[in-house]
């Protein structure tokens, strides 16, 4: 009985002398930029960890151009112009050189929501472009489909807050 008590102290050391501390996780600049995609939202005021970095108005259907922050865990948020109280807000880990979109949103539920999509900006082959689509409409609350010209379906099934791939056409 007393070796068992030894042998399982000596594991209890052994594992202890082997669990390192984790390497913080190294932070440079990210890009973002938010879209007012809410249709029942009054005009916007963006906060990004608390500080206000879009002063002024953000109306619906407006953007703003990537803005240049510290990669990361952060805290964006959306208020009423001049309430500084969040209507929809998350906390969103981005890496180093990453470019997202935040869209402002209302849910099925009716209740505002940021959804934070992440963003290609890889150039596309030549004679192409690149386009993907994003099913935003809090009044369908089922899938929707894409369907090029000529009856070709490019997106079989598209489901509410959800992004199709990216796709690359002529």
């Amino acid at each position: 009985m007393r070796n068992w008590f030894f042998i399982a102290l000596g594991l209890v050391m052994l594992f202890n002398s082997c669990v390192k501390k984790r390497d913080p996780e190294p932070t440079g600049e990210a890009f973002v930029r938010f879209v007012n995609a809410a249709n029942t939202a009054s005009n916007q005021e963006i906060y990004l960890n608390g500080a206000l970095v879009k002063a002024g108005s953000l109306p619906y259907k407006g953007f703003t151009p990537y803005i240049s922050y510290t990669s990361g865990f952060n805290y964006f948020a959306f208020a009423n112009l001049g309430t500084q109280t969040a209507n929809s807000a998350i906390e969103f880990g981005s890496k180093i050189g990453s470019k997202t979109t935040v869209f402002h949103i209302v849910t099925l539920s009716k209740l505002f929501a940021l959804d934070p999509i992440s963003d290609d900006t890889d150039l596309p082959a030549n004679g192409k472009f690149k386009v993907r689509f994003l099913h935003l409409n809090h009044h369908v609350n089922k899938s929707m489909k894409v369907t090029v010209a000529g009856g070709h379906d490019l997106v079989t099934e598209l489901k509410f807050r959800f992004t199709s791939d990216y796709y690359e056409l002529d």
